[in-house]
């Protein structure tokens, strides 16, 4: 399997490459202005499918148990994921590598942080097996409402995060983000008394917020740590009681 995927990033890489260079040695005559377009649209769909071969690959190669749990019990999301290929390293990475083609497409980037804190809820009432399976649903209802370019990866237990490339402005970012919460808030899971998700995210955009994968990372999970704080903190003052005003007696 590794082997053929190899094959397929070696093929997308090649229809990328090809529709890169041979523009460069047609040049800008204006009579082959419409050929070249067409080239550098394979180049653009050619970079594209390498840079799923290339994720997909990245996915089976690593790890896939749990805590010393069994390899089948773990599921895996659409985006062929192991949930247990925890850490942000290997992100940062392909992240990095859709910059670069967000910067031949003079697009942007954007990087939504998500945790998700039904996930404990769930772990401590059903486990911790529950609570993967739970939020490997969601990463895969996700990936549907999502853009075909954009991904969803798990990067911690209970915590996730969707790389958005080549995005034409900061609004498209936002419009994602919507759609992505609407489905959100539409999912309902037993083992929380069939609520409503309960989450935090943070937003960040390339350049504004970095200029890097691990620095967009670490600028929307700051940000997703701070609307955690605020949402804890109007937990706690909705659950105090109003202190009552003493009455005066009358004479």
């Amino acid at each position: 399997m590794r082997a053929r995927r190899f094959s397929a990033w070696f093929m997308w890489g090649s229809l990328a490459l090809f529709g890169i260079l041979l523009p460069l040695a047609i040049g800008q005559d204006p009579e082959n202005r419409i050929f070249v377009d067409i080239l550098r649209g394979l180049g653009c769909l050619g970079f594209i499918g390498g840079l799923v071969s290339l994720i997909r690959s990245s996915g089976d190669s690593a790890p896939g148990v749990i805590a010393g749990e069994a390899h089948d019990a773990v599921p895996r999301t659409l985006c062929n994921n192991p949930l247990g290929a925890y850490g942000s390293a290997s992100l940062s990475e392909r992240i990095d590598m859709a910059l670069e083609a967000s910067n031949f497409y003079d697009r942007s980037l954007g990087v939504i942080y998500y945790d998700v804190a039904s996930y404990g809820r769930i772990a401590r009432s059903h486990g911790a097996t529950a609570a993967d399976q739970a939020l490997g649903f969601v990463l895969a209802m996700l990936q549907l409402v999502l853009r075909k370019t954009d991904r969803a990866e798990l990067i911690g237990k209970g915590r996730f995060a969707i790389c958005l490339p080549l995005l034409p402005d900061e609004e498209t970012l936002h419009s994602v983000r919507k759609r992505a919460a609407k489905a959100m808030d539409k999912m309902r899971f037993e083992a929380i008394g069939a609520e409503k998700l309960e989450y935090d995210y943070g937003v960040a955009i390339y350049p504004i917020h970095g200029k890097t994968g691990a620095e967009l990372i670490a600028h929307a999970k700051q940000n997703c740590e701070a609307a955690r704080s605020r949402r804890l903190q109007s937990d706690i003052s909705q659950r105090q009681p109003v202190a009552m005003t003493a009455q005066p007696r009358a004479a």
